[in-house]
């Protein structure tokens, strides 16, 4: 953190931080409590290290108002009740802990993505999780309140700011909370195929609110089968079985969307590029399980897989979705090996506009400034 004075002499705080979205493998969708921010199930994530959120926070001297920034577009903060929301519990904690000497101060919040917004790629978790982390070195807040911080700006932004493999429980009432249940797990990476850039028709939120409405289906979700699934998660993760966390990924996946288009209206949020990832992960996994797909409120996939089997897959996957040549050229671990052969599957013009090969499980950090070359 720096501290420095204007040249008025007024104390003036700023940080600069870089947190990862996270993908669910246990997927968060619909809340019990709008206002406080409480799910309706558990979820369980990992971070993709490589896609995040670089943001610096300003506080005290010259700010004079809350302001937020986000690649290069000032928010109208008249309309953005979720940063209101992040700053106001902000302020409450610090209300909380100081009592009436508490300072009233203003957040100038700027910040970078190297991924696009609202497409179905955790952008509000990296983000929302990039300001409370930053927040949190600035007052000293705990991890605790770090998380809530998150929480209320973006649900599943609260499990961004932990590393490693991290459970977000429901809870009772508003006793949610969020921890890390294990360490990463050094030989896992996340292959993301971005099929669409586009903002989502509906967006994550409202979805939820629909889908908590009206379908039946999520209601069996909730109390039959996340519960159990959870427990299994965890459990195939601590002893590194593969296979077993890739199925229970999979299948976590295709139910969240099983949900989506149980609401009304209906939710599509996967497209037939999406639905042929499915076929090519499948087919791929005939003989040996080597790869798990999983699509969050969105068309991208995201592909957990283990090292060793990183090139095969991306050799498969640039054969049976087409990639471009200029695509093909950016990835030399696919040129190296020979792609397999797919039964019953055509390849098909996926229209994959970039490739991105991730560790997973990192948590967020301090960093020097925004414009640094990585995460």
């Amino acid at each position: 953190m720096v501290s420095s004075k204007t040249e008025t002499g007024e104390a003036r705080r700023e940080v600069v931080v870089s947190a990862p979205i996270n993908i669910a493998l246990i997927k968060y969708w619909g809340k019990r409590d709008e206002a406080r921010m409480v799910p309706l199930n558990d979820s369980v994530s990992l971070t993709i290290d490589t896609l995040c959120a670089k943001t610096k926070i300003r506080v005290g001297g010259s700010v004079e108002a809350d302001s937020v920034q986000i690649n290069g577009t000032d928010y109208d903060m008249t309309s953005q009740k979720r940063f209101w929301k992040c700053f106001a519990e902000a302020r409450k904690i610090l209300h909380e802990r100081n009592g009436e000497e508490a300072d009233e101060e203003c957040f100038e919040v700027v910040s970078k993505t190297n991924f696009p917004v609202a497409a179905g790629l955790a952008s509000s978790a990296a983000g929302f999780a990039a300001i409370a982390f930053a927040l949190g070195k600035i007052y000293d807040f705990s991890e605790e309140e770090v998380a809530r911080l998150a929480r209320m700006g973006s649900g599943s932004a609260c499990r961004s700011v932990f590393d490693g493999l991290v459970h977000w429980k429901a809870g009772e009432n508003d006793d949610t909370s969020v921890e890390k249940v294990a360490d990463a797990w050094p030989e896992l990476r996340a292959i993301i195929l971005v099929t669409s850039e586009k903002e989502k028709a509906v967006g994550s939120s409202t979805g939820m609110r629909f889908t908590v409405e009206t379908s039946e289906l999520l209601k069996y979700r909730v109390s039959h089968v996340v519960p159990e699934r959870v427990k299994s998660l965890i459990e195939a993760y601590r002893n590194r079985d593969f296979q077993k966390l890739g199925e229970i990924i999979m299948a976590d996946s295709n139910q969240l969307h099983a949900v989506c288009l149980d609401t009304k209206p209906p939710l599509r949020y996967m497209n037939d590029a999406s639905w042929h990832i499915v076929s090519i992960v499948e087919a791929f996994n005939a003989t040996t399980f080597r790869a798990a797909y999983s699509f969050d409120a969105g068309s991208n996939a995201c592909i957990f897989i283990q090292q060793k089997d990183v090139a095969v897959f991306l050799a498969t996957a640039a054969k049976y979705a087409q990639f471009s040549e200029d695509l093909k050229l950016s990835m030399p671990e696919a040129r190296i090996v020979e792609a397999q052969n797919l039964l019953n599957v055509e390849p098909k013009d996926c229209s994959i506009s970039n490739v991105i090969v991730s560790a997973v499980g990192r948590g967020p950090t301090v960093i020097h400034d925004l414009d640094a070359g990585d995460c």
